[in-house]
């Protein structure tokens, strides 16, 4: 009887390998994964972008800082993570080291944006819309070896053909293809690959192999990265307390992959062991 069961259907990118095919009950799934998603991921990046328009950046970067403390919140709460004090305190710092580089900025800034209630509001919305995408793509695929690639391919399609049409149609189509060259369209296309095709895909499966609150203090690690390639590359030195911010940050990240708190005594620091999934 078993010789005799029917294979489900494949669906295949290149029908030589058999490595590219997947099973038609596999792709659905993937496609009502991505159809959930779509709405988060594409609000939470539309909200940022919002609020940063009608914000200061310093405000914008202190906000958004917040979002590990909703992530954190939501994972425990669907109990994709277990609470623990050391990972409370690791979130913590990784907020404060945010709100330093944040306030430090905002002395030396010239954007000339104002603080306004309604920009932050939008700015808390995107922190918390980032948090509870992050928390849904682990609930969503951590038990279902989702291929990260088909799962981003819908999600752009569906962005694409359900989300961006009503948006085009609240704004004018000239103050979108407004200074839009070929040459601007093509570094817009660029940068669209690296820090979103690339990135996105990394950080999904960062937030699979580790836990959506680690991953989301792991992108807080541009902060000190970004003060060495300016220090490196363009000779521009972090204040000391942007410096304090980024040192936060970096606590925070090793604090988070700790399995056990460290205490005092041989023994006891014997349990300092990485953390590996949760």
């Amino acid at each position: 009887q078993q010789q005799q069961q029917q294979q489900a259907p494949m669906l295949s990118l290149n029908g030589d390998e058999q490595q590219s095919q997947l099973p038609l009950s596999d792709c659905t799934t993937i496609v009502h994964i991505s159809l959930i998603m779509c709405p988060l991921w594409f609000l939470a990046n539309y909200a940022y972008n919002q609020g940063l328009a009608m914000t200061s950046v310093t405000s914008s970067t202190v906000i958004a800082s917040t979002s590990a403390m909703f992530t954190f919140l939501f994972s425990v709460i669907a109990r994709i993570e277990a609470f623990r004090w050391h990972h409370l305190v690791g979130v913590a710092t990784a907020v404060a080291g945010g709100v330093l580089v944040g306030v430090s900025d905002g002395r030396h800034s010239t954007d000339g944006h104002a603080n306004t209630v309604s920009g932050d509001l939008v700015c808390i919305a995107s922190a918390c819309g980032y948090g509870l995408y992050t928390v849904t793509l682990r609930y969503l695929c951590q038990n279902r070896n989702v291929p990260m690639p088909w799962m981003f391919g819908f999600l752009g399609f569906f962005s694409m053909a359900l989300l961006v049409p009503p948006l085009l149609m609240a704004s004018s189509y000239t103050d979108v293809a407004k200074g839009l060259s070929a040459k601007v369209f093509g570094w817009i296309s660029l940068k669209a690959l690296f820090d979103n095709v690339l990135s996105d895909y990394l950080w999904a499966e960062a937030v699979l192999l580790t836990s959506p609150t680690v991953a989301t203090i792991g992108l807080s690690l541009t902060i000190p990265l970004g003060f060495l390639t300016d220090a490196l590359i363009h000779h521009i030195y972090p204040t000391a307390m942007s410096a304090c911010g980024g040192a936060l940050v970096v606590v925070a990240f090793v604090t988070l992959n700790l399995k056990e708190p460290p205490r005092c005594g041989r023994k006891q620091w014997a349990r300092y062991q990485p953390l590996a999934t949760n």
